[in-house]
């Protein structure tokens, strides 16, 4: 380390030329004022020379004699002598703006203060302290100062590239984040030391977009095999000065699982866990890498950071890392234990759910218990979705109904029976806030609340035909970095279910990968809604727990199967229709019904090869579920309201919609919503071509035939019997008892 001595009197007129001059080495100085980095040779340092139009590194540092030239500008000399050409300055003014620079005329501490030394000698407030304390005035930060808070030669730290610069008038620090390749992909500005009540150290530079510190440091890295992890650049350099291999992370938003990939290689990677909210973050976030399993977890005692713990002996810093890092717990050791405290707590509390042939009927049972009126099926139907969020193949729902009809209501009943860790909501926002937002959405559910305001073919649409076609998310979008304008390809790791409201059906794209789920909108449907508001408003309602709910299905994330084999599938591909197209898509849904039904029912269920065999009770629950819902597709959406309303209407008659709402006893707003499905299919045509006009109704092409489009559960039962799925051998048929 540099000795200094201090200049008493400490009065800028009687500092020594000599003492200014050594505590501001030129490699220090020179870029701390261009901004530009200065990179090593064989014997000497270079850098551009700020002097001339200067496109390759022509100015030459000798660190020794502390002396600079330019060959083409043919010109050098010492610090004072740059200072005073790059600043305009005489010679007693480079010599004050350089003490100052140094804190060497009693505004700030000088360089050759050591950790517990103050004006005084021994004791009293530690650099570090004195230096933020300091940081709070208009000075901002100083690279020296820095160097000194950090207790790192200031050489080294500008051997990285972090040089001093100005930000409204005030000093601050430009760090350089370099890429794999060495060439700058960020720069991160420090603007104080102090963290201060709103935290103001940081700022990026416009147009750089966050990325872990320390890149171009990685490939020697890996000859080692072994990684530390950490959090900022500062902690970053403190293990680099010793030596340690390691990366920082760049931000509280950057998610680790942005690191699988690049950390592949390496066999144990140190993750140091600080005591706070960030460090709880980053434990969180392990569990969702790749490389999680060759993660070891440091905690520092009663440090906060590695760079206080090398604060406060420099000299024993190894041997300290030493202690943590061995006495470092393994992730997956740790997850382990976890995740069995977890699994035993939640199977204690489901375990009588789980149990229960009749679970099915106890949801439905708890749904009008908690307020819900009248046909239970489109929330038991949501519930199922949600619980699909386990398969590797979810189900996408479309509630569609007119406004009011209670779309959203069934929603939110069955998702009040799921962990919040299930689901991942969006009710209004922006058409871009659902591929931007940094929410993880693996093995969970998107609920997108009235889908149908997003632009058909703007980019938020096309990122849930993403979801809901493939259940993963993906994007590509054109994004300016660095003024550069480069493609960022989005992708949200999967599998993800997708549930979405609608007043009106979807879009062609959108409706062939969901299954339209109708609302009923008739009076007796009103009725019971009126009368469960009636009940709820004439008496205290207790509305029963379901934590017991909540612990199932997180006992089914953590330790149930959710691999299933439907042993009837062929049967049942062969027996439903296959007019149309879709129902290559709408095929999977019905046996991702089936699929959860099973997981849900899995202690009562065989195994095989560790996979949940479906029982025909599984296609049963679905088949109740559904069988509206496959009807309708049949049909070309002719849903049993439509049938209903195209029916009323004589085959020689028109009607006015006020005189076709009466004969149906539906209000006018509902006869609406039905007739523009039924005028889509073509079943119903509207004589009124005036604007404005009432509408008058007449008979349009033949309804189609009404089908059931799913098979009853005795007719695959008795196609499976009698077949044979391999040549010679008989598939035992599943467990099976009258639903």
């Amino acid at each position: 380390m540099r000795s200094w001595r201090r200049a008493r009197p400490r009065d800028v007129a009687n500092l020594e030329r000599e003492v200014v001059r050594r505590a501001n080495p030129l490699e220090v100085v020179i870029p701390s004022l261009t901004g530009d980095v200065v990179r090593a040779g064989a014997a000497e340092r270079f850098t551009r020379c700020p002097f001339h139009d200067d496109q390759h590194p022509s100015l030459r540092i000798n660190v020794e004699k502390q002396r600079w030239y330019c060959d083409p500008c043919q010109t050098g000399g010492d610090v004072f002598e740059f200072v005073q050409r790059f600043r305009d300055m005489a010679f007693s003014e480079a010599l004050t703006f350089l003490a100052e620079r140094a804190g060497l005329n009693g505004n700030g501490p000088s360089p050759n203060d050591g950790p517990g030394d103050t004006e005084g000698g021994r004791g009293g407030t530690s650099p570090r302290k004195q230096y933020e304390h300091s940081n709070t005035s208009a000075h901002g930060v100083a690279l020296a100062h820095y160097a000194e808070a950090k207790g790192l030669p200031e050489v080294f730290v500008c051997d990285l590239g972090v040089t001093e610069i100005t930000v409204g008038g005030r000093s601050a620090l430009r760090i350089p984040y370099f890429g794999e390749d060495g060439a700058e992909q960020a720069v991160q500005l420090r603007l104080a030391l102090a963290k201060g009540e709103r935290d103001a150290r940081f700022k990026w530079r416009k147009g750089s977009k966050p990325c872990p510190y320390g890149l171009w440091r990685l490939e020697d890295a890996r000859t080692e095999g072994r990684l530390a992890l950490v959090e900022g650049a500062s902690d970053t350099q403190t293990l680099w000065w010793h030596g340690i291999s390691a990366l920082g992370l760049p931000s509280a938003s950057f998610t680790l699982d942005q690191l699988d990939g690049l950390l592949d290689g390496f066999t144990r990677i140190d993750v140091v866990i600080e005591p706070d909210r960030g460090g709880q973050t980053v434990l969180a976030g392990v569990a969702k890498t790749a490389f999680r399993d060759q993660v070891w977890l440091v905690t520092l005692g009663d440090a906060n950071d590695p760079s206080e713990l090398h604060l406060r002996d420099p000299e024993k810093f190894l041997d300290q890392w030493r202690l943590v890092t061995e006495a470092a717990q393994r992730w997956s050791d740790l997850d382990a234990t976890e995740r069995s405290e977890r699994v035993t707590v939640t199977f204690r509390a489901a375990q009588e759910l789980l149990d229960d042939p009749r679970l099915i009927d106890r949801i439905g049972d708890t749904l009008r218990a908690r307020g819900y009126a009248g046909d239970v099926r489109p929330a038991l139907l949501a519930y199922l979705a949600l619980t699909s969020r386990l398969l590797d193949r979810p189900i996408n729902l479309a509630f569609v109904a007119q406004s009011g009809a209670g779309k959203n209501t069934a929603v939110d009943f069955a998702k009040a029976l799921m962990p919040a860790e299930a689901f991942h909501e969006i009710r209004a926002c922006s058409e871009r806030a659902l591929i931007y937002d940094e929410v993880e959405v693996e093995h969970k559910v998107v609920i997108f609340a009235e889908v149908d305001s997003i632009p058909e073919e703007g980019p938020a649409a096309s990122a849930v035909r993403s979801l809901a076609s493939d259940n993963v998310m993906e994007y590509a979008t054109v994004e300016k970095d660095a003024g550069r304008l480069r493609t960022r390809h989005i992708r949200k790791p999967g599998p993800t279910g997708l549930i979405t409201t609608s007043t009106k059906r979807l879009p062609e794209q959108m409706s062939t990968r969901t299954l339209e789920v109708p609302i009923p909108d008739d009076e007796r449907q009103t009725r019971a809604v009126l009368l469960a508001q009636a009940a709820e408003a004439a008496a205290p309602v207790t509305r029963p727990d379901v934590e017991d709910f909540i612990a199932l299905q997180r006992w089914l994330a953590d330790a149930g199967a959710s691999a299933v084999w439907v042993p009837f599938a062929y049967e049942l591909a062969a027996e439903v229709p296959a007019r149309a197209v879709r129902m290559r898509r709408d095929h999977w849904q019905l046996l991702a019904c089936v699929k959860a039904s099973a997981v849900l029912h899995q202690r009562q269920r065989e195994t095989r090869d560790g996979r949940i065999v479906a029982a025909f009770e599984d296609y049963a629950i679905a088949r109740d579920l559904l069988a509206s819902v496959f009807d309708a597709l049949s049909t070309d959406g002719c849903t049993p309201a439509v049938r209903e309303t195209v029916e009323a209407v004589r085959d020689d008659e028109e009607l006015s919609a006020s005189a076709l709402a009466d004969r149906l006893g539906v209000a006018r707003s509902t006869l609406s919503s039905r007739a523009k499905r039924a005028m889509a299919g073509g079943w119903l045509v509207n004589e009124e071509t005036g604007r404005g006009r009432p509408a008058r109704y007449r008979r349009g092409s033949p309804l189609p035939e009404q089908i059931s489009a799913l098979p009853r559960v005795e007719r695959v039962r008795e196609l499976f019997e009698c077949s044979t799925r391999h040549p010679g051998e008989v598939v035992p048929p599943p467990p099976y008892k009258e639903f």
